[in-house]
């Protein structure tokens, strides 16, 4: 004897899995677009603070550049004064101690060209 099992139609069953998978892929679709645009913000949130924190240090560096700019013209113009009052001192000096060679220079040339006409002036009128 042989029993037979009555027959079902798949059609049904396999119409409720093709129901839930699309179902499935609609909802991993949605998740992935989600995901897409939660990824977008991130990297764009990435880029502007990056781009804060440029403009910040930017700042900082300019403000140390314009300080060590300030200091650097200030110490040439510390430099400079204290440059010029040496120099001052210098041809003060210079002119001190030449202005007193010169004429004491001057007045030996003075004497000896004196001395030297008589010498002359003597000897011509031996002769």
């Amino acid at each position: 004897m042989v029993s037979r099992l009555p027959v079902i139609d798949p059609t049904k069953n396999v119409l409720d899995l093709v129901a839930a998978q699309e179902k499935l892929r609609d909802a991993l679709r949605a998740a992935d677009l989600r995901y897409d645009e939660a990824m977008r913000e991130a990297e764009t949130r990435r880029i502007d603070g990056l781009a804060a924190l440029r403009v910040y240090y930017d700042a900082i560096i300019e403000a140390m550049r314009s300080d060590s700019l300030k200091l650097l013209a200030e110490q040439l113009k510390e430099n400079k004064a204290e440059s010029g009052s040496r120099m001052g001192l210098l041809e003060q000096f210079r002119w001190e101690s030449g202005g007193k060679g010169v004429g004491i220079n001057a007045a030996a040339g003075w004497v000896l060209s004196i001395v030297l006409a008589g010498v002359l002036i003597a000897t011509y009128f031996k002769h």
